[in-house]
């Protein structure tokens, strides 16, 4: 999948590509990002309940440092919405962002239509 914005009726970008898969080792879904900027994040995605999951991750970023981050999301009536974190070394999540995410009915730009 891709992050992307618009502005003015006009996509600006790719802010983040995703990947998730089967984590043959770890045993459990896994998710990798990687930004525009060369930042690279991963991490497991567990499922907390009906409808419900929470993903923690390890970003590298090109400058050599490296955080934690967390989101929770939940899903209900065609909404899914999201909280993100940031994780300190002893573990505590501490709220940043919450978003709301609404599937366009019309599946996007016409254009991208077939």
């Amino acid at each position: 999948g891709r992050l992307f914005g618009f502005q003015n009726g006009e996509e600006v970008g790719t802010f983040w590509r995703f990947t998730t898969f089967w984590h043959p080792e770890k045993r459990t879904l896994w998710v990798q990002q990687i930004a525009a900027s060369g930042a690279f994040g991963e991490g497991p995605l567990e499922r907390t309940g009906e409808g419900s999951t929470q993903l923690e991750q390890t970003f590298y970023s090109p400058d050599g440092s490296i955080r934690r981050a967390g989101h929770r999301e939940t899903e209900e009536e065609g909404r899914r919405m999201s909280q993100s974190f940031d994780i300190a070394d002893d573990g505590t999540w501490t709220p940043r962002r919450s978003y709301v995410w609404v599937r366009q009915e019309d599946g996007g730009n016409e254009e991208d239509s077939p």
